[in-house]
């Protein structure tokens, strides 16, 4: 497996969230989130990302797998939210 890491585009988007989406369901059944009220990170949110070239993805055969966002604070960036689809987790994609 090949993993490709690059900054991430605004066409990625709609990715993202998808992939936040499925991974958040691997804590349906805890008391960290309620799964039916939660909201992924929006739009807006993800393009200031991304213009700021703090948004990062890792790819896959060509396919988005996961992807790290980050926000700024100042001048200081922070970690804001790292995913990784379930079909592609426990490989190391995350810690890369």
């Amino acid at each position: 497996m090949t993993v490709i890491l690059r900054e991430a585009r605004i066409v990625d988007i709609f990715r993202l969230q998808e992939i936040e989406r499925a991974a958040a369901e691997l804590f349906r059944d805890s008391d960290l989130i309620d799964i039916d009220t939660m909201a992924v990170i929006p739009m807006a949110d993800h393009i200031t990302s991304v213009e700021t070239g703090i948004s990062y993805v890792a790819e896959v055969d060509g396919r988005i797998a996961g992807f790290v966002m980050g926000e700024m604070h100042a001048d200081v960036a922070y970690l804001r939210e790292l995913d990784v689809d379930p079909a592609y987790q426990r490989r190391g994609i995350g810690a890369t």
